[in-house]
C-alpha cells in the first residue's frame, strides 16, 4: 500500500471517529459515514451508474463480466457472493431462534426447511416504507440489524407454518375450533 493511500484511510478513520462526514468537514448522519448532501449526491449517483451498467450488459454489482441471461443484473459470480451471504444470514437468524422447528413434537432440523415466523402474525406491520414485504436476505439482515429481538419470531417447519396458517384461516371461519391451535401464544 502506498503512502498516500494509507494517509487517506487514516483520514478517513479520523473523520468517522469524530463523527463527521468522510467527503467534508460537515457533520455525518448518525450511524453512516457521509452528510446528508453526500448521502443524497452519492446514492443518486451510484444509482445511476448502476442503471447505465445494466443497460451495457454489464454486472451492477462489480462492473465487469457480461450479463448471459435477459433481464439479469448481475453477473454468475456476484449471484454466487450474494446466495452465501444470504445462505450465511439465513443461518445466523434460525440458529439464534433454535434451530429447530418449535412445534410440539415437531424436531425438524433441516435448514432447507426451516423458516422464521412472526409469532402474533404480524409480518405486515415490517413492509418497506414503499409498501414491500421482505424476504429472503433483506428480511434476515434487518432481523440482524434489529439485535435477533426476542418473543417476536419463531423458527417453524414449513409444514407447520402452513398448518398454523390454515388454523388461523378456519378461526376466522369459525372461532369455536380456537381449542385445536397447539402453541402456546394462542
Amino acid at each position: 500500500m502506498n503512502s498516500n493511500s494509507f494517509k487517506t484511510k487514516q483520514w478517513v478513520k479520523s473523520q468517522r471517529d469524530k463523527g463527521l462526514c468522510v467527503m467534508c468537514t460537515l457533520p455525518a448522519v448518525a450511524g453512516r459515514r457521509k452528510c446528508e448532501k453526500h448521502l443524497t449526491f452519492s446514492s443518486k449517483r451510484t444509482a445511476s451508474l448502476k442503471r447505465e451498467l445494466v443497460k451495457n450488459g454489464w454486472c451492477r454489482q462489480c462492473g465487469e463480466g457480461t450479463l448471459a441471461v435477459l433481464n439479469r443484473t448481475y453477473c454468475q459470480s456476484c449471484l454466487n457472493k450474494k446466495k452465501q451471504a444470504g445462505q450465511k444470514h439465513k443461518e445466523s437468524v434460525i440458529n439464534h431462534y433454535g434451530a429447530q422447528c418449535c412445534w410440539p413434537g415437531c424436531a425438524n432440523t433441516d435448514i432447507d426447511m426451516l423458516t422464521i415466523d412472526h409469532v402474533f402474525d404480524d409480518g405486515f406491520k415490517e413492509r418497506t416504507p414503499a409498501g414491500d414485504r421482505l424476504s429472503g436476505n433483506a428480511f434476515y439482515l434487518r432481523v440482524i440489524r434489529s439485535g435477533y429481538p426476542e418473543g417476536k419470531y419463531q423458527v417453524l417447519c414449513w409444514n407447520h407454518q402452513w398448518k398454523k396458517r390454515m388454523i388461523t384461516l378456519r378461526d376466522e371461519v369459525q372461532p369455536e375450533l380456537k381449542e385445536t391451535q397447539c402453541l402456546s401464544h394462542y
